[in-house]
Order: C-alpha cells, then sequence, then structure tokens
C-alpha cells in the first residue's frame, strides 16, 4: 500500500483481509456506521446508502411525518376555515341589517308620505267645506277693544253668557256670519281661517289662551261688586250667596262647560 491510511483501510475493510488477522487472532479496531432508523451496522458508507434505499424503518418514519405534517396542515386550514365562516356569518348579519334599515326606513318614508297626503286630503275637504269663512283676527289689541261689551249681565249668566258675548262681539265677521266654527262636537273640535290657512282648534286651547287672560281682567271687577252686594243682602237661606259663588267659579274655569256651550253656539253641520 503507497499510504498508512490506504493499508489501515485494507486492514478493517477488506473481507479476506479480515478473515486472515481472525485466523492469526490479531485485534481488529472495526469502524462501522450504523443506520439511524434500523440500527443496522455498516463497514462501507456505500452498503449504508443502498441500505437505506430499502430500509423499512426509514421508510415508515418518513411516512409518519409526512403524515403528522398534513395533519397539522389540516388543523391550520380547519381553523382558517372557521374564522372565514365566522366573517361570512358577520357579513350576512350587516347584509341584513343593513336591509332591515331599510325596511324600517322605507316604512318610515311611506308612513310620513301618507300621513302628508291624508293631512292634505282632509285640509282640501276643510277648504271645501268651509271655504266661505271670514279670516278671524284673534289678536289681543282687537280683543281688548271690545272689553267695554261685556257687561254685568253676560257675568250673571255665567258661562252662557261669556260664550253668548265671545261669540256676538269676537268670532262673527260684520254680516254676522261665524268665522269660528266647531266642525266635531263631540270631539270638541274648532276651525277657524288665519288670513293664510284653515287652522283646527281642538278643545278651543289657542282661543282660551288668548281670551282668558283679558276677560279674566274684567271678570276679577265684576267679582268684587257681586261680593260687595252678596254681603248687603239679607239672605236667610243662604240662596243668592250660593247662586252668586256658583256664577262667580263659573266665570273663572273656562272648562268643559265653557267648551261645550262654545260647540254649541259654533257648530256648522
Amino acid at each position: 500500500m503507497s499510504t498508512k491510511s490506504g493499508l489501515k483501510t485494507h486492514q478493517t475493510k477488506t473481507k479476506s483481509c479480515i478473515e486472515k488477522q481472525k485466523v492469526l487472532d490479531i485485534d481488529l479496531v472495526i469502524q462501522t456506521i450504523e443506520c439511524e432508523y434500523c440500527n443496522k451496522t455498516f463497514t462501507h458508507k456505500h452498503r449504508l446508502d443502498t441500505h437505506l434505499l430499502s430500509c423499512n424503518e426509514k421508510k415508515q418514519k418518513e411516512f409518519d411525518t409526512m403524515v403528522k405534517k398534513y395533519e397539522e396542515e389540516i388543523l391550520n386550514m380547519r381553523s382558517e376555515i372557521n374564522i372565514l365562516k365566522e366573517e361570512l356569518f358577520n357579513c350576512k348579519l350587516e347584509v341584513a341589517t343593513e336591509k332591515e334599515k331599510g325596511r324600517i326606513y322605507s316604512d318610515i318614508i311611506n308612513k310620513n308620505q301618507s300621513e302628508k297626503q291624508s293631512k292634505t286630503t282632509a285640509n282640501t275637504k276643510i277648504n271645501k267645506k268651509f271655504n266661505d269663512m271670514t279670516p278671524l283676527d284673534l289678536s289681543t289689541e282687537r280683543l281688548k277693544s271690545i272689553m267695554n261689551t261685556y257687561t254685568m249681565k253676560h257675568y250673571e249668566k255665567g258661562v252662557v253668557g261669556q260664550v253668548s258675548w265671545l261669540v256676538d262681539n269676537f268670532l262673527t265677521d260684520k254680516d254676522k256670519n261665524l268665522t269660528y266654527r266647531c266642525c266635531d262636537k263631540s270631539r270638541k273640535n274648532f276651525i277657524y281661517n288665519n288670513g293664510k290657512e284653515y287652522k283646527r282648534d281642538l278643545d278651543a286651547d289657542i282661543l282660551i289662551s288668548i281670551v282668558s287672560p283679558i276677560l279674566k281682567e274684567k271678570l276679577k271687577e265684576y267679582k268684587k261688586i257681586k261680593c260687595m252686594d252678596m254681603g248687603d243682602e239679607t239672605d236667610d237661606d243662604n240662596s243668592s250667596s250660593k247662586k252668586i259663588t256658583s256664577i262667580n267659579k263659573e266665570n273663572f274655569e273656562f272648562g268643559d262647560k265653557f267648551i261645550g256651550q262654545l260647540s254649541k253656539k259654533c257648530y256648522q253641520s
């Protein structure tokens, strides 16, 4: 051999040389290579390489490794699928919510349009039925200018006197036509023309809010006089006192009795 390494390889790798060394009882240190899969040993690397091509344990381990890898990928894919399903559900929910919002908005718009149309129709009917009404001036200046026409006789008649005075002097035009009418006695619904449009006055709220504060000043004056008269009169059974007390109370109420009398006086069929 030309080199020591070549000699050593020959002594440890060549089968015939190894056999002769065993016969001569020479201690050999043979370097072996072990298969990492099945633990078989080989003296030559090329033999190990050949073995690895058909090693069943190697194939099984590679198969197990591949299965584990695919199982992990499947788990990851399932996780991604669940996330995508959740996102899809949320998208559908948002779409459904938007559709519901759209339906609600559409219902509101349709309702408003229907109410507007109904109001227009009602106003048209009112205009046709009361198109001859003279505009009513509800200004406090006009009311104050006629306060001198409200007399003690009106006061003594209570609500009947109040309404009669109000209709004759404030709620009729120069031709004695009503400028403030009751169009629904059961609901105490009144109507008047303010010069621009026909206005409804439920329970005569608008009229009372204008008339009451100004008329009450006159009522206080007459109440004081009636109380003085009540003190000067001899009334053994208190009948006169009770009547005056009742009239005083009735004149200041402007409640259901006043509205009922007004609806009778101003009713227009």
